[in-house]
């Protein structure tokens, strides 16, 4: 999360309602259009939250290797994130 969070200036809530399908690792955008807020994932608070936030190379990296590793992901994800791998 701290990797996304200092380049991208994501509130909290806005980081803890991401998801895996929320990342383009092609183009290196992050679809933000959830928060979580008291233990509740809903919309973002405003429609100017609602956004298209670019990802450094360097965080995709990172993203991806860990995406590579995660076993709690559907397949389709997970061999996405090998067939996408930032060497």
């Amino acid at each position: 999360m701290l990797f996304l969070d200092m380049p991208a200036g994501l509130r909290r809530g806005e980081l803890a309602g991401l998801e895996w399908q929320d990342f383009d690792f092609k183009k290196l955008p992050v679809s933000v259009t959830r928060s979580l807020v008291d233990q509740h994932v809903g919309p973002v608070k405003t429609e100017a939250s609602r956004k298209l936030t670019p990802i450094d190379e360097v965080v995709a990296r990172e993203l991806l290797a860990r995406v590579s590793r995660s076993t709690l992901l559907i397949p389709s994800i997970r061999l996405l994130a090998r067939k996408l791998s930032i060497q």
